[in-house]
């Protein structure tokens, strides 16, 4: 019994570059959001059809990054930079750092210390939801400002009704998630929910599970998690090209607000299978970092610096009190301390000044740069540790020095304090003639890189090819427990994934001959191993991951291995398979654990062919058979397998035999044919002796007889087949008998086993656990948009306040239709809403009440307006009315003569309605008259233009009545119009006519149908001239003196007239 390790080649993740055309699918799907999440600031790219390739998201006040920050006043919840607007006041009530936080015990020194350290102000607990997670959960007192934790088990409505709220720090990092996503979708104009976000390269296994169920519960899918090194390295590589066998090694140097860290990424190109086409490619060789210095850590010296100061300077004025425990002052301090930081980097001295800092005193002080540098030199020097380690230890490892280092890219906002770029070239890059490359954007890189490889996993864009591997921080062996040997068990710590491998991969683990009904195996951090192995100097140091207290990864149980075993009789020949994965993301999981066993048996060997005249009569049939084949497989009964050998040479002797046999067939039809013309030739001379019936009779005769010699044919072929066969069987009978003949077969079978895990550092959340926690920010969502509509509505408020006063003040038309009275009147209401506006009462009044109040005064104010409004608008509607209606009268007088076909019915109703508009206009014209201007009006300019369009409705009725059709005269055989022969002259002279027509004429003729002689004394009216153009290719053919017919004609021939002017002038106004 033993086992192995089998580690399968890691596979490259296939990034692509944008090019600055999106070819998008069919199906238009979502953008996608590329998270850098720092431990002090959130920066987000995206990718969105239809934009810039990858640009950067700027925030609600107009920033390209975010503080990374959550809090809770007065059970209001708030992110970003409005929640650190409440950090000097409230400071127990902001959240930061949170990052920083994840997966870690709240019980660990490390997570205790580092609170201490960074002097956060809110209150860390150990998560007491009774499932035996130990993670960190926040407690804050959303009503009198003090941090505590209260009876209850602070979820839910039970925390808000004890005046604190409790959550967790998946919560928290999940509230931050969903922010990033809001502000993604504001930019991407669709609701986004695809991210890759960005993880320092030191994360451990319990901080990246529990990064993905913070983002489970904020409804994000990630994509995947990338180290910040392989954004920054995608980043840089991303716009060059590399050569065949072409090698760049490239150190990245990323100082962030809670880290150091420094990688070798060796960038080269691969080539495709098929198209041999070659891309750019990148792997991590090698990582080193520092999780315990960082930016902050200049922050904090800041702080303790000035705190000091002032209790040297007004230590006496605080009656005894220790500033450095005032929560409120340290917030104050420290938010000046981040500007004093960041002048230090330009300027030589800068300020700080803090109003009220504690005891109402004021504090004001200065610090030169070299005062602080001097303080800040042991920082600089733990910052500097990993990028030392990297040039002095891990490039030797390699082969490498710092001449085959193509750059020294630096990232991180903590890089460009001048004292830490001067420190690098004087220590590390020293007598190498290397310097620091600024080429990426310090801040920005990152989240630019992880927008790369979050549109290279969507199937929206169309992309290059670029080839990118990430590395392991950490080494994990394995070592099974339980079912093997004692002394297999004391040394079996094998490695099972080696520190710096490239992932995402996969490694088998097989366990030999198994008996056992489970099998257990634990795994653990690899220890890191340095010195020369060939002079027995090496050494091995466990760098364990961030709050980690033993090296101990997880426990994998095995088992349902006898119920498989017992199909197999017991077997002892089993073996366990055990397949590892390192996914995308790095998380580190069982994929499959499965029972192999191998089968051996006998198996009969098929039956060669046995007859070869069976083959013959089949060929006769022109059933192509394989002689040759069959006569070696005759010959070779004990043959299990055919060689490939043996293979080629029947494959060439069926091809020389294929010719053999179309001869023989040949052969076999010349000779039926033979046969045939004989019987045809006997059967004819026998006839011909009887002939007596003439020549008829002889020919049908002829006829018939090749089908009799044909039906002969047949009965002698089955006669000789009938032969044949008792012949065969005769020859079957004394052949020998056949003796089965058998070969070993042995077949693989898989089955899959049970695998549970255990033993985890922090044990991760359940789907119940995430599922309550999503109902609980959807909770704080339903309030956060309750909320911004409540902020909304007294916005608005506000907003119609100023500009209601204003309107009232200053327009004209309004002092117009109003009294002094009036006026005062609604100014006092607007000043009253202000003023409760400032009270407690409007300072904390729901929806509903601002838009209450909103509408009483919109009432008034909307009232005053219309009316100035209506005092110009509704003369000139009147005015158009009464000019309608003389237009109207006017034009139905005329339609006695131009439109005889309305009658007097039609038109006095028609007259009657308009009659009635006129007496409507006028009676309220008299009601208005006796009315003042500061009144409401009785009418108003809607009512005339609906009483107005009910009557110019009525009137297009009437008017637009059709005339009566005119019937086409009828036209002889030959085609010419009865009564009169179309000629061409005429034909002109009917066009001329026609056009001097009046429109009057054309409406009184259509109403009857003229006749042959009034046609004749009009010298061919329209009747003729309809004839003439629509039997023009009958008629005879014009005289050659007579000009030619014209072309232009309607598609009926008939010539429009034109309209009288004073016909025109009646149309609609």
């Amino acid at each position: 019994m033993g086992c192995s390790s089998n580690r399968k080649k890691s596979f490259f993740f296939k990034v692509s570059f944008l090019v600055y055309v999106f070819l998008l699918n069919k199906v238009v799907k979502a953008a996608v959001l590329g998270i850098d999440y720092g431990a002090e600031f959130l920066k987000i790219s995206i990718v969105a059809p239809g934009r810039t390739p990858i640009t950067l998201v700027i925030n609600e006040i107009s920033k390209r990054k975010t503080t990374v920050a959550v809090s809770f006043i007065n059970q209001d919840r708030w992110l970003g930079e409005e929640a650190m607007n409440y950090q000097a006041r409230y400071p127990e009530k902001v959240t930061t750092r949170l990052r920083e936080l994840l997966g870690k015990s709240a019980k660990s020194d490390l997570v205790l210390d580092y609170k201490e350290k960074y002097k956060l102000p809110f209150e860390i607990q150990e998560n007491n939801q009774g499932n035996g997670r130990e993670t960190v959960e926040v407690f804050i007192d959303v009503e009198n400002g003090s941090s505590g934790k209260q009876n209850g088990d602070g979820d839910g409505d039970d925390a808000i009704e004890n005046n604190y709220s409790s959550h967790t720090i998946e919560e928290l990092v999940a509230t931050t998630l969903q922010y990033a996503m809001k502000i993604g979708t504001a930019l991407g104009k669709g609701a986004i929910k695809d991210a890759v976000v960005s993880v320092p390269p030191y994360f451990s296994q319990t901080q990246r599970r529990a990064l993905y169920d913070a983002a489970d519960i904020a409804g994000l899918n990630v994509m995947a998690l990338v180290s910040d090194v392989s954004c920054a390295a995608l980043q840089w590589g991303i716009d060059k090209d590399f050569a065949k066998n072409e090698t760049r090694n490239v150190i990245f140097y990323d100082v962030g607000s809670s880290h150091s860290s420094a990688s070798l990424v060796e960038f080269g190109a691969l080539s495709e299978r098929r198209s041999k086409k070659t891309y750019g490619s990148f792997v991590v060789k090698s990582v080193e970092w520092n999780d315990e210095f960082g930016g902050e850590d200049l922050d904090v010296l800041l702080v303790n610096h000035f705190l000091d100061e002032f209790q040297e300077k007004h230590g006496s004025e605080t009656n005894g009190k220790d500033v450095t425990k005032d929560k409120r002052a340290v917030a104050k301090l420290r938010k000046q301390v981040r500007k004093t930081k960041e002048m230090l980097s330009a300027n030589k001295e800068a300020p700080v000044s803090v109003e009220g800092m504690f005891e109402d005193i004021d504090f004001r002080s200065t610090i030169d740069r070299a005062t602080f540098e001097a303080k800040a030199e042991k920082t600089f020097q733990r910052m500097l540790e990993p990028l030392r380690r990297l040039v002095t230890v891990e490039l030797p490892k390699l082969g490498l020095t710092l001449e085959d280092v193509e750059a020294i890219e630096v990232i991180g906002g903590t890089v460009r304090v001048p004292a830490l770029q001067r420190l690098i070239d004087e220590e590390v890059l020293k007598d190498s003639g290397k310097s620091i490359d600024k080429r990426l954007d310090a801040d920005e890189a990152v989240a630019m890189g992880a927008g790369l490889f979050a549109a290279n996993m969507s199937t929206t864009f169309r992309m290059r090819k670029f080839g990118a591997a990430d590395a392991l921080p950490y080494g994990i062996d394995y070592q099974v427990v339980g079912g093997v040997d004692e002394d297999d068990e004391k040394n079996n710590k094998i490695a099972l994934f080696n520190r710096f491998d490239a992932y995402p991969s996969r490694s088998k683990v097989t366990i030999e001959n198994v008996t056992a009904n489970e099998y257990i195996l634990k795994t653990f951090i690899a220890a890191v191993k340095s010195g020369d192995e060939s002079e027995d100097n090496v050494k091995e140091e466990l760098v364990l991951p961030p709050a980690w207290s033993s090296a101990d990864v997880a426990t994998f149980n095995v088992s349902g291995i006898d119920h498989f075993r017992e199909k197999y009789n017991n077997t002892e020949d089993g073996n366990v398979t055990v397949t590892f994965a390192m996914d995308p993301s790095g998380i580190f999981f069982v994929e499959k654990a499965q029972f192999e066993v191998i089968v051996t048996d006998m198996v009969e060997i098929p039956r060669p062919k046995k007859s070869k005249k069976m083959d013959d009569k089949k060929s006769k049939k022109n059933i192509t058979i394989e002689e040759v084949e069959t006569t070696a497989k005759a010959t070779d009964e004990t043959a299990a397998t055919v060689s490939e050998d043996e293979k080629e040479e029947k494959e060439e002797e069926k091809e020389a035999a294929a010719p053999a046999e179309e001869t023989t067939k040949e052969e076999e039809k010349k000779e039926d044919k033979e046969e045939k013309e004989t019987d045809a030739t006997d059967s004819e001379s026998g006839k011909k002796e009887q002939a007596e019936e003439g020549e008829k009779e002889s020919a049908e005769e002829e006829e018939e007889k090749p089908a009799a010699s044909e039906e002969t044919k047949e009965g002698e072929e089955k006669e000789e087949e009938e032969e044949e066969g008792k012949e065969e069987e005769e020859e079957d009978d004394k052949e020998e008998v056949y003796i089965p003949q058998y070969r070993e077969r042995k077949r693989k079978f898989k089955h899959d086993l049970l695998v549970s895990e255990s033993d985890n550092p922090i044990v991760q959340m359940t789907n119940a656990e995430i599922l309550a926690s999503k109902g609980k920010l959807e909770k704080l969502h339903a309030k956060d948009q309750a909320k911004r509509e409540t902020e909304a509505a007294k916005s608005n408020l506000e907003a119609y306040i100023y500009s209601s006063r204003s309107k009232v003040r200053q327009d004209e038309d309004i002092e117009k239709v109003t009294t002094e009275e009036q006026r005062e009147s609604h100014l006092q209401s607007l000043e009253d809403a202000e003023d409760w506006l400032y009270t407690d009462e409007g300072e904390n009044a729901n929806k509903t009440t601002y838009e209450t109040k909103h509408k009483g005064l919109k009432d008034v104010s909307d009232a005053f307006i219309f009316r100035a409004q209506e005092s110009s608008v509704r003369p000139e509607s009147v005015k158009y009315a009464k000019k309608w209606i003389a237009d109207t009268r006017k034009t139905i007088g005329t339609w006695k003569d131009k439109k005889k076909h309305i009658f007097a019915n039609e038109t006095e109703p028609l007259l009657q309605d308009i009659a009635d508009l006129e007496s409507f206009l006028e009676e309220k014209e008299k009601e208005q008259e006796a009315k003042e201007a500061h009144e409401d009006a009785a009418f108003t300019s809607k009512e005339v233009k609906s009483e107005l369009s009910k009557r110019m409705t009525k009137y297009k009725k009437v008017k637009s009545k059709p005339a009566p059709k005119v019937e086409k005269p009828k036209t002889n055989s030959t085609g010419n119009a009865t009564g009169k022969n179309s000629t061409k002259k005429n034909s002109k002279k009917d066009k001329k006519k026609g056009e001097e027509t009046t429109a009057a004429d054309e409406e009184s003729e259509n109403t009857s149908t003229p006749t042959k002689e009034e046609e004749d004394k009009e010298g061919g009216g329209r009747g003729e001239e309809a004839t003439s153009s629509e039997e023009g290719s009958a008629a005879d053919p014009p005289m050659p003196d007579e000009p030619g017919p014209t072309k232009k004609k309607s598609w009926f021939g008939k010539v429009f007239d034109k309209k009288e002017p004073e016909e025109a002038a009646s149309g609609d106004l």
